[in-house]
């Protein structure tokens, strides 16, 4: 009988570990997506960061600085000290995505603009790395929303601590 006990007990013990093993490594791989997300943010935000300067030479080409209606130069500050960081914040990234997309929607309202041809290749290429920040944001919120909802239960509690630590 004691054997057998002893069997089962080592059995149990097997079972908790290959599981605990299992929801470690479920867990790593979470927070593994998530900071490759983050770098891919900051790579596409860093692409879009070089697409700026020519955005706004072919809006100064067709509206000289003195003459503008539109206040470029927080633009400009927020993508120089964006890219002076050189890996950037993503709280600085998001004003200057929010900086960009107000830049682009008043311009939208000028006709000259619409008709140039480097200005529609720039604001094409801006928005569609606007579509991808916007992908990957959306993505990156999904998965996050899921591990904390993983974390709040068993077995998956007892890792909660190295999570939180991980997403900081």
């Amino acid at each position: 009988m004691n054997a057998d006990f002893f069997i089962l007990l080592v059995g149990a013990i097997l079972i908790l570990v290959v599981s605990l093993a299992g929801i470690w490594n479920y867990l790593a791989n979470q927070i593994h997506q998530l900071k490759a997300i983050q770098v891919e943010f900051l790579r596409i935000a860093r692409y879009r960061r070089d697409t700026i300067p020519y955005l706004l030479e072919n809006y100064w080409n067709l509206l000289p600085p003195s003459s503008s209606p539109i206040n470029t130069a927080s633009l400009l500050e927020y993508r120089h000290k964006a890219y002076l960081d050189g890996q950037g914040e993503l709280a600085e990234e998001q004003q200057l995505e929010t900086l960009l997309m107000n830049f682009l929607c008043e311009a939208a309202k000028n006709t000259l603009l619409k008709k140039d041809i480097g200005w529609l290749e720039a604001q094409t290429e801006i928005e569609n790395y606007h579509q991808e920040l916007q992908n990957l944001e959306t993505h990156y919120h999904k998965l996050r929303n899921h591990l904390s909802a993983k974390t709040a239960k068993l077995p998956f509690s007892i890792f909660k601590k190295f999570v939180a630590s991980q997403l900081l």
